[in-house]
C-alpha cells in the first residue's frame, strides 16, 4: 500500500500500477477515476429549535439533532441569537453546547430575541437550524395555584370561620388577596355566591 500526497481537493485522479521483476516492468493495472475529498461532510441542519421557557433575562430552547451528521458524531452546538430587528447574529455560548437543549442568558428585559442553532462535527460547522418564534423577554405571569388545607376553626348557629393555607406554586408576596365563595350543599344549582375579597 502506499498513500499520495499533495492531491488538490476536489480534484479526479486517475492511477496505475505496474510490476516490475529483473526482466523489466509489466503491464500497468489503470484505477478507476478517484476524487480527492474528506470522507465525511459537514454536518446538516439541527431541527427548528422551541422555546421551553421565558423569563426577564433569559429564553431556554431545545431542539433535535441533524437527520444527516455527514457521516461523523457530533461534537457541540453552537448556539446564536440576535434581536428581533437585528441584523447580525452573536453567539450566546462562548463553548460548543453539548446538550440538545440550552438557556441564553444576558438578555434585556422588553426586547424581543430570535435564536438558532449550528450543528459541529469532526470537519467543521454545518448550516444554521431556522430561527425559533419572537420571542419577547418578560417574566410569564400566571394566576396562582389553589390554596392548600382548607379548613373549618370555628362554627357558631350562624358563623363558619375558615383558614387555609398559601397556595404551593405561588409566591405569597405576589398574592394580592383571595376570594371567598358560598353556596348551601342542598343547593342543586351549581351558583357560588362571592362572599368577599380579603
Amino acid at each position: 500500500m502506499m498513500k499520495i500526497t499533495k492531491l488538490s481537493e476536489n480534484a479526479e485522479y486517475l492511477f496505475r500500477v505496474s510490476a516490475q521483476n529483473r526482466f523489466g516492468v509489466g503491464q500497468p493495472l489503470l484505477s478507476d477515476s478517484v476524487t480527492a475529498k474528506y470522507e465525511f461532510s459537514l454536518p446538516g441542519a439541527p431541527g427548528c429549535p422551541k422555546v421551553t421557557e421565558v423569563t426577564r433575562d433569559s429564553i431556554s430552547i431545545n431542539w433535535m439533532e441533524p437527520v444527516n451528521n455527514g457521516g461523523a458524531d457530533i461534537i457541540g452546538y453552537v448556539v446564536e441569537r440576535k434581536a428581533r430587528n437585528g441584523k447580525r447574529w452573536t453567539k450566546a455560548t462562548h463553548t460548543p453546547v453539548k446538550e440538545t437543549w440550552f438557556t441564553s442568558y444576558g438578555l434585556i428585559e422588553g426586547v424581543s430575541y430570535v435564536h438558532r442553532v449550528i450543528a459541529i462535527n469532526k470537519i467543521g460547522e454545518g448550516r444554521p437550524s431556522e430561527q425559533t418564534a419572537v420571542v419577547l423577554c418578560r417574566d410569564q405571569l400566571e394566576p396562582p395555584s389553589p390554596p392548600q388545607n382548607p379548613r373549618v376553626v370555628e362554627i357558631t348557629e350562624n358563623t363558619i370561620s375558615l383558614a387555609w393555607d398559601k397556595p404551593e406554586h405561588c409566591d405569597e408576596n405576589k398574592v394580592s388577596g383571595y376570594f371567598i365563595e358560598m353556596k348551601k350543599a342542598s343547593s342543586q344549582i351549581g351558583i357560588y355566591l362571592d362572599l368577599t375579597k380579603i
